[in-house]
């Protein structure tokens, strides 16, 4: 009889080191990334203060892959056209 509350501590040992260590590896995932529509209101160093449409401020930490896309609205007369050297010939 002695045999078996030793028996269950193993597992329930093993089971406890699994868990904690899963847990562990969850709390350590890198957050996902993050989209913001909005206008760059301050730079500091890599954290950029933004405005978000909503009115919201943002502080957002910049890493080495950051991409920012900017679209501003012009008039058509300020759009350049080239054409082709081949195009002239014809």
């Amino acid at each position: 009889m002695s045999d078996q509350p030793i028996s269950l501590i193993r597992p329930l040992f093993a089971l406890a080191m699994v868990a904690a260590s899963t847990i562990y590896a969850i709390a350590q995932q890198p957050p996902a990334p993050t989209r913001v529509r909005g206008s760059i209101e301050a730079v500091d160093g890599n954290v950029l203060a933004v405005k978000s449409r909503g009115g919201e401020d943002f502080a957002l930490r910049m890493t080495p892959d950051i991409r920012i896309v900017g679209i501003t609205k012009i008039a058509l007369e300020h759009v350049v056209f080239y054409r082709n050297r081949d195009s002239q010939r014809r």
